[in-house]
């Protein structure tokens, strides 16, 4: 459950150590805790869900660093099950979910103030052939030109 200060206890600093971040849509200072209080719960992951500060600002910009929004999660997934369960997660909370590779997207395209999804966790080259290659979400193109030299 979310956890609001009114703005007059607040400004008396009355019954509150907590870290304000926001103004809430209800009238009400959101405190820290209240921010990432969307986040309790989650489900059993063999991947990371971030909730600290650092990391979240990592994945802020995009990549011409023209937009920021910061995530209120970022999630780094070990499996596909991850991503699964974390997008159902969010849709019973209405929380908006956005996939990230490279960041590569523009204007905030791939940006969220839910859950941003880190494909790099799963990097992975499956199969290499003469004229294909199979190969999870995350895997960069530098790569997978690296791992086909050998098959050429």
């Amino acid at each position: 459950m979310a956890v609001t200060i009114d703005r007059r206890t607040l400004l008396r600093g009355v019954g509150t150590a907590a870290l304000v971040v926001g103004f809430g849509t209800n009238g009400a200072w959101v405190t820290q805790a209240a921010a990432t209080g969307r986040f309790d719960e989650l489900p059993d992951l063999d991947g990371t869900v971030h909730l600290d500060v650092p990391t979240r600002d990592r994945y802020a910009q995009d990549l011409g660093r023209h937009t920021t929004l910061r995530p209120d999660a970022v999630l780094v997934p070990a499996s596909a099950q991850d991503v699964q369960k974390m997008v159902r997660f969010c849709v019973r909370r209405g929380i908006p979910v956005s996939m990230r590779g490279q960041g590569h997207s523009t204007h905030g395209q791939g940006l969220t103030a839910g859950l941003l999804v880190d494909s790099r966790g799963l990097r992975t080259i499956h199969r290499i052939g003469r004229d294909s290659a199979e190969v999870d979400p995350g895997v960069w193109w530098r790569e997978l030109v690296d791992a086909s030299i050998p098959h050429a």
